[in-house]
């Protein structure tokens, strides 16, 4: 049973005298909220805040009738409700999931407690509408559309007045009030707890409102939006539902009151392009299932800087994970991503947008693009991101890696051969890669791992624009773009003379040096979206816990994006919960190994390459071999780089 008020007329009396005096003759003591509540349930209601009994508890049967018309809903926030309820039960609290009538729908409490409970009215079924009980935290959340907090004799019933109820008001896609989260407790708490527990279940909330949102408009395009790039996914987030034509469906409560219009009138129904620098065309061509980092954008009134997110419709997801025509108990085909664009993949990182910018301005210049940057950069995402601003990208885009291909095989893979070249060649003969890539891009990884005697044909190829097949004495016309990508440091081959100095030269008509992840200045973000990307790739509805991101924010990611997509990967597999905290981490990243303060800008390139080797020596306790393997250069490089910048191994 709630505890009592030792004097119940002291309490009616404190009521009425409150409520008469209003907020502007108030000394400060009852919160604007409550005294326009009491007044509220004195001169509206009628009630009487002595008046006995329990709380109204409806059947099963009545119950139903409440329930059903939110049956979509309460499947999705129901795993937040055990979420919450496993963070504050053992304080002594009881979760109440209500509907826009004030009636409790779904509800956890602690079971040794049930009867006092029930008496309470914390409990299924129960009514907790200002009509019904006066001045609580439902209620109150009900008629104000606010959060709140209603302590102890806050309460209008002195009934009551033993109860504690912090609440926050979930919103449906079209602006109503869909339900109200309430966190209760039959005892008193300090304002420091109050304030604590009424975060989280503001908090909670978000999520839950957020989840309705996305599973009311599954079939439309996401547009997911915040001010600060490293607070996309926050519960502050700004959610938009555009139709394939870039037109406002829904908005979610957030990017109403980002709007300054409570219910969102007058914003759905307008294209997307009133409110941002975005055209429905560029929507279209995001890809959301293989998002890599957040879409800076600006703001049409005002140009206030915004970062994207875009999710595809539901039915363009299914589409690209399985063929739409395939017989039943067929297998599914693969998702195929598309190529990320260059503005995905620059995000907000200043270096990157730079290297947007040049691509877009030389790309169909007829000259070849050198990509370079350590081991898991992305080297390879970025050169189709080219080939796909070319004027070139409805024509193949064909990738060989140099280094994965013996070196007695590479001429026949790049060049092709004649039938009977050779002892087990095709009859037919073979046509190479480069004449794939007639017309399109033929992109070369790992350049530096082209054999020296193969170089000086392919020198051909940039010069002349033409290749000779093995067994032919013809040479054939190719017209490529060529992109060629290395983690190793092509101008020191060039001084040990193991990379052609004139090939080098051919090649580097545009260097771009994409920047290590621990450089880049939009790391967070990129850390969010590329988790985003993971649960969507696995199916899996989770959240980044931000103990979680600070760990993967400091650690030092030798391995780059790839070591990062690797990372999360098992992260999100490895979480049951919906929650990826640092448990769910691997142990390199949580242990610190290849941790340490990451840069959010690095402006001089000579600083960056001390810090990336002073890292990987720390990393490897100053073992040159392993340093070297791991930079992906030589042990004398090592040396030499260590004596440049002043490294000594500790004694």
């Amino acid at each position: 049973m709630a505890r009592q008020p030792e004097r119940v007329g002291d309490h009616v009396d404190h009521v009425v005298r409150s409520a008469e005096r209003g907020v502007r003759g108030s000394d400060g003591s009852v919160p604007s909220l409550v005294l326009e509540s009491w007044q509220r349930c004195l001169d509206t209601y009628r009630l009487d805040p002595s008046r006995p009994g329990e709380p109204m508890i409806l059947t099963d049967g009545e119950l139903k009738e409440f329930r059903e018309p939110l049956d979509d809903f309460m499947p999705l926030a129901r795993p937040e409700i055990e979420r919450l309820y496993e963070q504050v039960s053992s304080a002594g609290y009881v979760i109440l999931l209500t509907d826009a009538n004030g009636v409790t729908i779904d509800y956890l409490g602690i079971p040794s407690l049930e009867d006092d409970l029930k008496a309470s009215g914390l409990y299924l079924g129960s009514i907790w509408s200002e009509r019904n009980e006066g001045t609580n935290g439902v209620g109150t959340c009900i008629a104000t559309r606010r959060p709140l907090t209603v302590h102890l004799d806050q309460h209008f019933r002195s009934r009551n007045a033993g109860l504690t109820c912090t609440v926050a008001p979930i919103f449906s896609p079209e602006g109503g009030l869909a339900a109200v989260l309430d966190v209760s407790s039959m005892s008193s708490s300090s304002a420091e707890a109050q304030t604590l527990i009424g975060e989280i279940v503001k908090r909670s909330a978000k999520r839950i409102e957020h989840a309705y949102f996305l599973r009311r408009f599954a079939t439309q395009w996401i547009v997911r939006l915040m001010p600060d790039f490293s607070r996309i996914g926050a519960r502050d987030e700004i959610i938009l539902a555009l139709d394939a034509n870039g037109r406002i469906l829904g908005i979610n409560q957030n990017a109403a009151d980002w709007a300054h219009n409570p219910a969102g009138a007058g914003i759905v129904g307008r294209p997307v392009s009133d409110l941002l620098e975005l055209e429905p065309e560029r929507v279209l061509r995001e890809d959301a299932t293989g998002a890599a980092s957040a879409l800076p954008l600006r703001t049409r009134h005002g140009g206030a800087q915004v970062f994207a997110i875009f999710r595809a419709p539901e039915r363009s997801r299914r589409r690209h994970a399985g063929r739409p025509d395939a017989a039943p108990g067929s297998t599914p085909r693969p998702a195929r991503p598309r190529a990320l664009t260059l503005d995905r993949l620059a995000g907000a990182d200043p270096a990157m947008t730079a290297h947007a910018a040049t691509v877009r301005r030389l790309v169909d210049r007829g000259l070849p693009f050198l990509l370079t940057g350590e081991t898991g950069t992305g080297k390879e995402v970025f050169a189709r991101a080219i080939h796909m601003e070319s004027r070139r990208a409805d024509k193949p885009f064909v990738a060989i890696d140099c280094a994965s291909i013996p070196d007695s095989l590479i001429e026949s893979e790049l060049f092709g051969y004649q039938p009977g070249t050779f002892t087990g060649a095709a009859r037919q003969g073979q046509r190479g890669k480069v004449l794939q890539a007639h017309g399109g891009t033929l992109f070369l990884d790992e350049i530096g791992d082209m054999p020296l005697a193969l170089q000086t044909r392919f020198l051909r190829l940039l010069a002349e624009g033409q290749i000779t097949p093995l067994g032919s004495s013809k040479p054939v016309d190719v017209d490529a773009t060529v992109i060629c990508a290395t983690h190793r440091d092509l101008d020191e081959m060039v001084e040990e003379g193991t990379f052609r100095a004139d090939l080098f030269f051919r090649l580097a008509g545009v260097r771009i040096a994409l920047p290590a992840l621990r450089e880049r200045g939009d790391r967070r973000a990129l850390i969010g979206a590329m988790f985003e990307a993971e649960c969507r790739a696995l199916g899996v509805h989770a959240e980044l816990d931000g103990a979680a991101l600070d760990a993967l924010d400091r650690y030092r990611w030798p391995g780059n994006v790839r070591e990062l997509k690797s990372a999360l990967r098992y992260a999100v597999g490895l979480s049951g919960r919906g929650r990826v905290t640092v448990d769910e981490l691997p142990a390199a990243i949580v242990s610190g190994r290849g941790a340490g303060p990451a840069p959010a800008k690095v402006s001089d390139e000579g600083d960056s390459e001390r810090d990336a080797l002073l890292a990987a020596l720390r990393a490897t306790r100053w073992r040159i071999t392993e340093t070297a393997r791991l930079l992906g250069v030589s042990r004398s490089t090592v040396h030499r780089r260590m004596n440049r910048h002043g490294l000594v191994r500790p004694v």
